[in-house]
């Protein structure tokens, strides 16, 4: 992380201070050395405070990114011509190719593919189905002129 580099450097400085101080360092090592501690603490602030400022909004991004796939069916079919366009090939690799009335099979953005991916995976697993009609269909009491009735273990 580049808060803990930072913290790292202002560490060092405090030893560079500390050796000063015991004598073990020079006055004019101690300023080459502290002004190169110094320049490099301030990049590394300036670094975060870039990264910092990119990461504002992004949240926005997210929710609409995340609207726009979930509703991907419906957007693409009330959108514009060029919206469609514009849709499809941020999806594909490739533009559509009709072959025979017949598209060829599209290459997806690694993005999309990977998101595709993982949906796939998802409709594998099947729901459980339940009892099988025969084991069910023995349970029913049989239709007859007189009011149905459960049939004892002895099939009277």
């Amino acid at each position: 992380k580049q808060s803990d580099k930072i913290k790292s450097l202002k560490e060092n400085k405090s030893k560079l201070m500390d050796k000063l101080i015991e004598g073990v360092v020079s006055n004019d090592d101690f300023k080459t050395y502290s002004q190169a501690l110094d320049q490099k603490i301030k990049t590394g602030e300036e670094h975060v405070e870039q990264l910092e400022q990119s990461d504002s909004g992004i949240d926005e991004y997210v929710q609409f990114g995340l609207s726009l796939i979930t509703n991907l069916k419906m957007v693409f079919e009330k959108s514009q011509i060029e919206t469609k366009h514009q849709l499809l090939s941020s999806i594909l690799q490739e533009n559509l190719v009709l072959k025979g009335g017949k598209y060829r099979t599209p290459v997806f953005k690694e993005g999309f593919d990977l998101i595709f991916q993982s949906v796939s995976q998802l409709q594998v697993e099947k729901q459980k189905t339940g009892d099988r009609i025969a084991a069910i269909s023995r349970l029913v009491p049989e239709v007859g002129l007189e009011p149905t009735r459960t049939l004892l273990s002895t099939g009277f």
